[in-house]
């Protein structure tokens, strides 16, 4: 099975749900967290890529809705117009990727990643920084005067976190790796 590498990077590490599907109903994010405390959200958005390879830069793009509880998580991606819909889901001992070209399995998300693409990426951290928080293993995290994270690093991932006024969840995370890889996720919490 072939995939579009920056595509499935797309949706493995943000992941989304297609717009015919609905999540769980899930718990409203608990601004004071850490990386040790419970994690539930259900966000939706649009995460873009940009890779470098041995044929110079590729890009692309996917919506996504994302629910998570704990370290469980379902996503949905779709491209323009509904096309290309893949979903990943992670129950907590297995990542499953699925879309019209079959199914993939992996012990983990980043697992699930390389088995997919070749690549790594902190993909457990982020639900984390979605909603504004430093992960396990974070360093170098920098915070504005309200007290909320705007950049953190995590091994060769430097995480921007960009906030609405005086939001406590950022709207906006770029991340950038020392290789090149560039992922600019937007998000967006039910009212």
């Amino acid at each position: 099975m072939k995939f579009t590498r920056p595509l499935i990077l797309a949706l493995v590490a943000t992941g989304s749900l297609t717009a015919c599907q609905t999540l769980p109903k899930t718990a409203p994010v608990i601004n004071e967290q850490t990386y040790d405390d419970v994690l539930r959200f259900a966000i939706t958005g649009k995460i873009g890529i940009t890779t470098n390879t041995a044929n110079g830069k590729q890009a692309g793009s996917a919506f996504y809705n994302w629910g998570q509880e704990d370290e469980r998580f379902a996503i949905d991606l779709t491209g323009a117009f509904g096309m290309g819909a893949t979903q990943i889901r992670y129950d907590g001992q297995q990542a499953t990727l699925t879309n019209d070209k079959g199914e993939i399995q992996a012990d983990s998300p980043e697992a699930l990643l390389q088995k997919a693409t070749g690549w790594h990426a902190p993909i457990s951290h982020l639900p984390h920084w979605i909603v504004g928080k430093t992960a396990q293993g974070d360093t170098d995290s920098q915070q504005d005067e309200q007290g909320r994270l705007t950049q953190s690093t995590n091994d060769d991932w430097t995480a921007s976190f960009e906030y609405p006024k005086n939001s406590p969840r950022p709207s906006r995370l770029v991340i950038h790796h020392t290789d090149g890889h560039h992922v600019v996720m937007t998000i967006v919490y039910p009212n």
